[in-house]
Formats: C-alpha cells, structure tokens, sequence
C-alpha cells in the first residue's frame, strides 16, 4: 500500500524535472537568437529589427505560457531578462524602461 503514493510521487517528480530541461533549452535557444539579433542591430532598419521580434522572440511567450507556468523563479527572471534583451535590440532604446517598450509592441 505505501509504495503506490511513493511511485506517483516520483512519477510527478520524474515529470516536473523533465518540464524544468525544456524550460531551461528554451531559454538556452531564446538566448542565442536574441544574441544573433543583437549583433545585427545596426546592420537592419527599425520595421526590420521589430518584425524579427514580432515574429521569432514574441511567439515563444505568447504560445509557450503552458509551459512557463511550470518555471522556477530563476528561470522567470531568465525569461524575462532575455524579452527585456530582445526588445532593446528591436527599438535599439536603453534609456526606455522595460515596462514602457512591453506596451510598444502593440
């Protein structure tokens, strides 16, 4: 009888750490497209370095959010360190705080 709870629970640990490996391959993929990015910024026009955002950074939060519901803090704060990243390459903008280039996306 005790050993049905032990293996569920193992199971669930088996699997969240499994979702932990993707998360964190993610942030490893994301973190290289954004450096790629980065060192194009002064190569691409505005319009260019905004569609590039708009359509291979953005879709990972927009359509990943399943999964970044099961992130640990760190890996967040990872998260949104490489968005924070990507969107001062697209407007190519230090001095415009995070919060304030979230609504520029629109």
């Amino acid at each position: 009888m005790g050993k049905a709870p032990l293996s569920r629970a193992l199971r669930e640990l088996k699997r969240l750490l499994c979702v932990q490996s993707l998360i964190l391959y993610y942030i490893k993929q994301l973190t290289q497209q954004a450096a790629v990015l980065k060192r194009m910024k002064k190569l691409l026009p505005f319009q260019t370095r905004k569609s590039i955002y708009l359509a291979f950074i953005l879709p990972h939060f927009n359509y990943c959010s399943e999964t970044w519901k099961f992130c640990s803090k760190s890996a967040s704060a990872k998260l949104e360190k490489v968005n924070e990243g990507a969107l001062r390459f697209a407007f190519n903008e230090k001095q415009t705080q995070y919060q304030d280039r979230l609504t520029l996306i629109d």
